[in-house]
């Protein structure tokens, strides 16, 4: 009976980043967020990617096959787990500066920071420069200036 080394979640996470990023790269995605539950023999693995332009469902496939096989060979060996690979999806916040460009024109709500503590912002983001983006609060003309630092929490609204 062949055993299995115990591998610890910042171990596997310290082990697959580096791999997605060089796979990632070449493809203009990037990796979002590395979610692991579970234990031993039964993890679940959830890997959130995006990219510029947005991420295909044929993207995501490339990924998860590429990673499936890093993680049979080197990194899991023998483990038994479930891997999803994925775009964030509306419902997820943005994490990344380079997340809003692609959303301009849309709804977006927003927990930011302010001098009177924290605020909701809801409104359309109606731009994304190096330092911040720019959002059109809901029922004002006025357009509202908000640096990456401020933003605490941001999701775009679905349209429906």
């Amino acid at each position: 009976m062949a055993v299995v080394e115990k591998v610890s979640v910042d171990r596997i996470v310290n082990r697959i980043e580096p791999f997605l990023e060089t796979l990632l790269a070449p493809m203009g995605l990037f990796v979002v967020e590395i979610s692991i539950r579970g234990h031993q023999g039964g993890r679940a693995l959830e890997i959130f990617v995006d990219g510029d332009q947005g991420v295909t469902t044929g993207a995501c496939a490339e990924v998860s096959r590429a990673l499936s096989k890093e993680l049979d060979e080197s990194v899991l060996r023998g483990e038994g787990y479930t891997l999803t690979v994925s775009s964030p999806g509306l419902d997820r916040p943005l994490k990344f500066p380079r997340q809003y460009p692609k959303h301009v024109g849309r709804e977006i709500l927003l927990r930011v920071r302010s001098d009177d503590g924290n605020t909701r912002v809801e409104g359309t983001l109606v731009g994304a420069g190096r330092d911040g983006i720019g959002v059109k609060p809901k029922g004002t003309e006025a357009r509202r200036e908000i640096p990456f630092g401020a933003i605490i929490e941001a999701r775009i609204k679905p349209r429906w």
